[in-house]
Formats: C-alpha cells, structure tokens, sequence
C-alpha cells in the first residue's frame, strides 16, 4: 500500500481490508474477492481487465497506469472506512446491550435479521 501513494498504511489496515472483503473466509483474497474490492460487482462487463506486458520484465503482468491510481484511491478510502470502524467499535463498547438490541431491533424491524433494503432505508432517513 505504501508503495502505491497510500500514506501511513499500516498490517492492520491490510489485514481489515482483505477480512472485509475475504467471504471464503480464508485470511486471503481470491480474484473474485480481489474484484469485490476494486470493481463494482453488479456490473460485469467493467470486470474485463486487460494486463498488458510490463516492460521492465518479460514475464510480469502489469495493470494499466490508470487501474493503478484508481486502485490506491480506493484502498485510501477502504484505510480510511477502516479507521472509522475501529472507532466506531470503541464506542460500542461503552454501550449497555439493552441498547445494541434496541437499535438491532429497529434496524430488522423485530425480525431475526436485518435486510439489505431495510438498512439502506434506515440509512436514508
């Protein structure tokens, strides 16, 4: 990450990025997974990455300039989300359980989970 214009990285923000994104659960990070970070996984078409030859090498693969700086902005912004989680975490922490249930309860509408569309609506208001 430091090596790509993102400041300050440190294990832990590499290690929360890749266990926000890892569903196999695996401690890794498959392409598929790798694409959830960097591609927008309803749109498929934009998934069509062409490598291109890496002239400093005759056998490395290197992603066009763009992708590169596209790819630091985002991983900028997933260190960034990941510091506000942390924190966010830490105040949780000072909170009675009787009040994560309530917001939880809230959240699933007094069902056993919270649905996609009803978290975006409460995000909304």
């Amino acid at each position: 990450m430091q090596d790509n214009l993102i400041k300050g990285a440190a294990l832990e923000d590499c290690e929360q990025i890749i266990s926000e994104f890892d569903s196999t659960l695996d401690g890794h990070l498959n392409f598929e997974e790798f694409l959830n970070v960097f591609l927008p996984a309803a749109d498929y078409n934009v998934r069509n990455i062409e490598f291109v030859q890496d002239p400093r090498s005759k056998t490395d693969l290197a992603l066009p300039s763009s992708v590169s700086s596209m790819a630091a902005r985002i991983l900028e912004r997933e260190k960034s989300f990941h510091q506000k989680r942390k924190a966010a975490r830490a105040d949780l922490k000072n909170e009675s359980e009787s009040s994560l249930s309530l917001v939880f309860h809230l959240l699933s509408k007094g069902k056993t989970e919270i649905k996609m569309e009803d978290l975006i609506q409460f995000l909304d208001q």
